[in-house]
């Protein structure tokens, strides 16, 4: 996917959350930065 990964945080912390293999909405991974 082109996507880039969305940043984030929450309550301080911050987080990456990239889309999975199958593109899915529903298939959301979330990584603590």
């Amino acid at each position: 996917s082109a996507d880039k990964p969305t940043n984030f945080s929450i309550h301080g912390v911050p987080y990456t959350a990239t889309l999975g293999p199958s593109g899915m909405q529903s298939d959301i991974y979330l990584f603590q930065q």
